[in-house]
């Protein structure tokens, strides 16, 4: 943990933050809404299915964007 980087990023205009958690080619991104609202987030990184580790439940991003439900969101990515 003490190699590792870690970043965060408020979106104002949504009331959400982004953040990053990486070490070595492994990357945690975290997703949620301070105001527990809906709301489409960029998140840079390809199109695909993936695992929310809250929940285990399925989330997608398409065109580079994640449909944000109220829950947070947490996915694993190896670069």
């Amino acid at each position: 943990m003490a190699h590792s980087m870690y970043s965060l990023k408020a979106m104002d205009e949504e009331d959400i933050i982004f953040g990053t958690h990486t070490l070595a080619e492994q990357k945690l991104v975290v997703v949620f809404s301070l105001k527990g609202k809906m709301a489409e987030v960029d998140m840079g990184f390809l199109d695909g299915v993936y695992v929310n580790l809250m929940d285990h439940s399925e989330v997608t991003i398409n065109g580079g964007k994640l449909q944000l439900n109220s829950g947070p969101v947490i996915i694993g990515i190896l670069e």
